[in-house]
């Protein structure tokens, strides 16, 4: 499927202005060219970027906004483990094009993409932190902790336990083993899930998004 077709799709499923459209065009043209010197994603997606990457991440501010209805402070969210981005930059343009005040931190490890995450600050000119830690020494709660492709369940929710306060809600992309990483980390967690599906344009190979809230450890 070629790039322009692949727009068309992200523009259907989520209905953003031209100026995201151009900001996402501008961040996908920065990530081809990083890509050819640092491994950034998986070399298999590099021709599906707009649907793999862009619209997967997209999904994730459409639950943010389903539970955030409070206008007068910014949503507050981190992404944890961000890489090259996904899924935290593409949810604060979505979310910041549909009027949400966003306030977000992209964590990643790596020194090296954090250079390209500050470059795509800069190029689109963003307001988002990125820091340079591994989310175990990160401070702060936020109302959303995300994390694409980062750990199996279980170890997520130890790494992002801290990052937690009453009502903050993980946000998860899982495939289609999602119910035997649930079954494993309730033996040591107790918490509420839902379960979102993804879109069949995005996905039909039984994907889904977990969120879940309420979390504490078993004594």
């Amino acid at each position: 499927m070629g790039i322009e077709e692949q727009k068309q799709i992200f523009q259907k499923l989520y209905n953003v202005p031209r100026e995201t459209i151009r900001q996402l065009s501008v961040y996908y043209d920065l990530l081809t060219h990083a890509q050819k010197t640092t491994n950034l994603i998986g070399s298999g997606s590099v021709k599906n970027i707009w649907l793999r990457h862009f619209a997967d991440s997209a999904k994730l501010a459409e639950i943010m906004i389903s539970h955030y209805k409070n206008m007068d402070r910014p949503l507050t969210f981190c992404d944890v483990g961000s890489g090259a981005g996904f899924p935290g930059i593409v949810c604060f343009l979505v979310l910041s094009a549909k009027g949400y005040p966003v306030s977000l931190n992209l964590v990643e490890s790596n020194k090296k993409k954090c250079k390209f995450l500050d470059k795509v600050k800069k190029e689109l000119g963003l307001s988002f932190n990125v820091i340079n830690k591994r989310v175990e020494k990160l401070d702060g709660k936020y109302d959303f902790v995300l994390a694409r492709a980062v750990a199996p369940l279980r170890i997520l929710l130890e790494l992002t336990f801290g990052l937690f306060k009453k009502e903050t809600i993980l946000l998860f992309p899982k495939g289609k083993n999602f119910l035997l990483e649930i079954k494993e980390s309730k033996k040591i967690w107790n918490f509420s899930c839902n379960i979102v599906k993804n879109k069949v344009l995005l996905d039909n190979t039984g994907g889904v998004t977990l969120e879940i809230s309420n979390l504490r450890k078993l004594k």
